[in-house]
């Protein structure tokens, strides 16, 4: 889970990846036990690898190698293989979901006799 120290600066950079729907990819220490270095996504499908590296010169950090892996137009023209669905959470009226899923009687939906678990997904 992504966290930061309370202060505006982080925050701001942290509220902005929250609210544009971003992932953090790299999940192992940069520096020592620190992570320092981020690679950000809006689709996780992007990054194929994550590695970590050798420290380039004298560095005391260690260098972050990823694969990006997207379609070219040509590609998506003859494979028709590119999702063009992009998330908009920042837009979310996460308020009324949450209103409309708390008023819900979940122990009725659950134990109706018509309820088939892997149909819902």
């Amino acid at each position: 889970m992504l966290q930061c120290p309370d202060d505006y600066i982080h925050k701001s950079i942290y509220e902005f990846i929250l609210t544009h729907g971003f992932s953090q990819i790299v999940d192992f220490p940069t520096r020592d036990i620190n992570l320092l270095d981020l690679i950000l996504t809006d689709d996780d499908c992007l990054i194929t690898s994550v590695n970590s590296c050798l420290p380039l010169g004298h560095s005391d950090h260690i260098s972050v190698e990823f694969t990006v892996t997207g379609a070219t137009s040509r590609n998506i023209e003859t494979t028709g293989k590119c999702n063009p669905c992009r998330y908009l959470w920042h837009a979310g009226d996460y308020e009324n979901m949450s209103h409309y899923l708390s008023n819900l009687d979940w122990n009725a939906l659950i134990h109706t006799q018509n309820f088939i678990h892997h149909k819902i997904w």
